[in-house]
């Protein structure tokens, strides 16, 4: 995981701007530095939060997660083939990557 998580690192400045701007944030003023996690989420922390974020209760210093990266684990993963596929093949060489092959 420590490998994916430094990948997403490398690119979730850009995922992150896009984000923020959504929601009146400016990632270079108005939040922290964006942190990404062993569980590849990406937060911040608002630093100046605008109006309408403080008329819905986002306040100075609450942390903000601006991304996740929904992954199963692979025993989930199976569980989820077992439920809802026939036949499949799982290709898994100890990366952080899992393949599967689908057959319908």
């Amino acid at each position: 995981m420590a490998a994916l998580q430094h990948i997403y690192e490398l690119d979730v400045s850009n995922i992150g701007d896009e984000k923020l701007r959504l929601i009146g944030l400016d990632s270079t003023q108005d939040v922290s530095k964006i942190i990404t996690d062993d569980g590849i989420r990406a937060w911040c922390t608002v630093l100046k939060p605008n109006a309408a974020l403080e008329e819905i209760g986002i306040a100075k210093n609450d942390r903000l997660l601006i991304f996740q990266s929904l992954r199963y684990t692979k025993e989930s993963l199976e569980t989820a083939l077992k439920t809802h596929c026939g036949s499949y093949n799982l290709f898994d060489t100890g990366s952080p990557f899992i393949a599967t092959l689908i057959r319908t």
